[in-house]
């Protein structure tokens, strides 16, 4: 598949309200897109030529209903600002990211908080003020939160602490009239039956952070047969975690065997996350971060295709998004951190973090109230995908909106146009098999096959999401 920025420049229709994109998926057939109507469909190059002029309105006489159906499915926008909850103050946060100490028993080789270490902890009037905050039914009206607790550090060390905020979240949610749905990421090298026990009994999601096979665990992350024991007592004590695979060149062209190793395993587990890594420490130049993302497209599709086959959902960032209409590559968040600081996300958490200082928009005190900084966070949730011009004709821009902040802050420009081109690639290949498997379970035949032989010229319109 080919997605590249003439492709985009060259095939997009500008409508009122919205965008339909014209991408070239393989030879003469494309992946017709109207992010804002919900809509796509694969057709052949003349068909896209018909449409083009339909939905430009330049010739909508004498054609065949199939066409104008297809068109009017595409022309039906409804405004991204009428889709978007609008977040622009801290009141109307629903996420809430808990960092308990800055410590850890790791030294991963990729990791994003090595910059951040000390031996700052979290105190309790910090964690209970911040928790009354954020579960306050005079604070908002949604009634729907989640709670992360996280690293940073790694949270199990200030287990006592994590218990007791678990607790109190349970407690204030049910007094104020919430649901609360709270996980705990954890490197998964400190854990026994009790701390098991008791986060199953408060319906806490665990998150291992793993890499699963034992050599790449070893050499990036190290306590492999530790991580082993965690999720078996984990699934013993009744809970199905997820996993969280960091994907390096180390284990780029290895993630069939990840995932089959997994299912065997660990059949219970039905969800995987294989997040590509970030780390301008390991890609020297932008065309070795080029090559990188060529391995992990190739290989995130296949290895996807075999945990559907088995029941399972494997996962990145980016495709989790598509079908979403985002303002924001990231939601903002509510982030403690150890010393009490308030920031936009947890990957910059700690002043000795180079980006701290533009993510950080308040704290709370000693006593546990909390004070923000308007207009600074107005200024960081500004950053969104109307803030860069590469974003105006780019078909993935909602489900991209601009980006990590992660990558964003570390990346330079040459290496962050690389991962643009990542990202069309990933949502042009996503949406294309949408298609295709909602055409065969509708009609049992692969439908980008019938119209590569000629056989056929457009398919039905599918619903992006």
């Amino acid at each position: 598949m080919k997605t590249t920025a003439h492709d985009i420049k060259d095939f997009f229709i500008p409508l009122e309200q919205g965008d339909v994109y014209f991408i070239k998926t393989q030879e003469d057939v494309w992946l017709v897109l109207s992010p804002l109507a919900n809509a796509m469909l694969l057709a052949k190059g003349d068909v896209v030529q018909q449409l083009d002029s339909l939905l430009r309105q330049d010739n909508n006489r004498y054609v065949n209903h199939q066409l104008a159906t297809a068109a009017e499915a595409l022309s039906r926008i409804i405004p991204a600002g009428d889709r978007i909850a609008r977040i622009s103050a801290p009141q109307d946060l629903q996420k809430l990211s808990i960092l308990p100490t800055q410590a850890c028993n790791l030294s991963c080789s990729y990791c994003y908080a090595a910059a951040g270490r000390s031996a700052d902890r979290l105190g309790w009037e910090k964690l209970k003020g911040t928790l009354e905050y954020f579960i306050d039914a005079g604070r908002l009206k949604s009634r729907y939160l989640t709670i992360s607790f996280i690293g940073g550090g790694e949270p199990l060390l200030e287990w006592e602490m994590v218990k007791k905020g678990i607790e109190y979240a349970g407690k204030r949610a049910a007094e104020q009239g919430f649901r609360v749905d709270i996980t705990l990421i954890t490197n998964g090298t400190v854990m026994n039956d009790e701390m098991a026990a008791f986060l199953k009994a408060h319906r806490v999601l665990p998150n291992i952070s793993f890499d699963i096979l034992e050599d790449v665990q070893q050499k990036q992350r190290g306590h492999y047969d530790q991580v082993m024991a965690t999720l078996d007592c984990l699934i013993r004590n009744g809970h199905q975690p997820s996993v969280n695979a960091t994907i390096t060149p180390e284990n780029v062209e290895r993630m069939d065997q990840m995932a089959g190793l997994m299912f065997r395993r660990f059949p219970d587990i039905k969800l995987m996350i294989f997040e590509p890594v970030v780390d301008p420490g390991i890609f020297a130049t932008a065309q070795d971060l080029r090559g990188f993302y060529v391995k992990y497209t190739r290989e995130i599709f296949r290895v996807r295709q075999m945990a559907r086959e088995k029941g399972c959902i494997i996962e990145c960032r980016i495709l989790n998004n598509v079908g979403e209409i985002l303002d924001r590559g990231c939601p903002p968040k509510l982030t403690l951190t150890p010393r009490g600081d308030l920031t936009i996300c947890y990957c910059v958490s700690s002043p000795l973090e180079k980006s701290f200082e533009k993510r950080v928009y308040g704290r709370a005190d000693d006593q546990g109230k909390l004070c923000f900084d308007q207009e600074k966070f107005s200024a960081i949730c500004s950053e969104n995908v109307y803030s860069f011009n590469k974003c105006e004709h780019c078909f993935a821009k909602w489900y991209c909106a601009g980006g990590c902040m992660c990558p964003n802050d570390l990346y330079d420009e040459a290496r962050l146009e690389v991962l643009c081109g990542f990202t069309r690639e990933l949502v042009a290949r996503e949406l294309t098999g949408r298609v295709q498997r909602r055409h065969f379970r509708k009609n049992g035949e692969d439908i980008l096959q019938i119209l590569s032989a000629g056989e056929n010229e457009i398919s039905p319109v599918y619903s992006v999401g």
